[in-house]
């Protein structure tokens, strides 16, 4: 019995899913990241500036669309789209900073 509990888990993990689901009903302005591998969640809000365009938390760079984005992270029911390999680490080290900086960049006057 234990050797199918191990046979189930290991061929239950085998392979990953081919690519993300955008739900019905999601924001058109939205689609799925090509980096992403699990469904899209419905209830996660996307980080914009003032002018309604997808910016990074870090180095504040406008991002055609998140599709080009490198990566995302989530926090606190927000996903924020990151520009460059070197700014994942940096909004993991602190993302409170980060989202604290990107709310007050994305109110101000541009």
């Amino acid at each position: 019995m234990p050797v199918l509990v191990f046979l189930a888990l290991i061929t239950g993990c085998a392979k990953a899913p081919e690519s993300a689901v955008t739900p019905n009903g999601a924001d058109p302005d939205i689609t799925a990241s090509p980096k992403a591998t699990t469904a899209w969640p419905t209830d996660i809000k996307i980080h914009k500036n003032a002018d309604g365009k997808v910016v990074c938390p870090v180095m504040n760079s406008t991002i055609d669309s998140p599709d080009k984005a490198v990566s995302y992270e989530d926090y606190k029911g927000v996903r924020y789209y990151i520009c460059c390999d070197g700014c994942p680490e940096k909004f993991r080290a602190d993302p409170e900073k980060y989202a604290e900086k990107a709310v007050s960049k994305a109110k101000a006057p541009q």
